[in-house]
């Protein structure tokens, strides 16, 4: 299952504004050397260039039931995921964050096949629901 936080128009091409390089040196050398590189990124990433065994940079986040995963991904994203007793998350979750001028984030779901919109106020749900879903799957691939 993949957390996707982007905008539509981003899934066709980069629309990341570029600020003035008389701002900042730090802007400059952000828009001049690190946007690039992660509009690259992503454009490898959408052509799905993973599947072919090429590893692109990624943060993992591992650990015991209940040690703070799913804040260590709420703080990288800025959203809620679901919380709550005993394990809420059963199945690996992907977040790929996109940045946009739009103070509004668009969430979409990937499992199955399909991508399914969503929003900050039902994304613990949504989660909840690829997350049983997705159990089944795992429980009939082993019958």
């Amino acid at each position: 299952m993949s957390l996707l936080k982007t905008s539509e128009q981003e899934k066709q091409s980069s629309l990341i504004p570029v600020v003035n390089h008389d701002d900042a040196p730090i802007v400059s050398s952000y828009n001049d050397r690190i946007r690039p590189l992660l509009d690259t990124v992503d454009h490898l990433r959408h052509l799905k260039i993973m599947q072919e065994g090429i590893q692109l940079p990624t943060i993992v986040v591992v650990g015991d039931q209940s040690s703070g995963k799913s804040s260590v991904l709420e703080s990288l994203a800025g959203i809620s995921l679901p919380r709550g007793q005993g394990i809420c998350t059963r199945v690996p979750l992907v977040m790929r964050l996109q940045n946009h001028s739009n103070p509004d984030p668009e969430l979409f779901l990937e499992y199955d096949g399909k991508t399914v919109p969503t929003d900050e106020k039902n994304i613990a749900y949504a989660i909840s629901l690829a997350t049983r879903r997705d159990g089944r799957k795992r429980e009939r691939d082993f019958e």
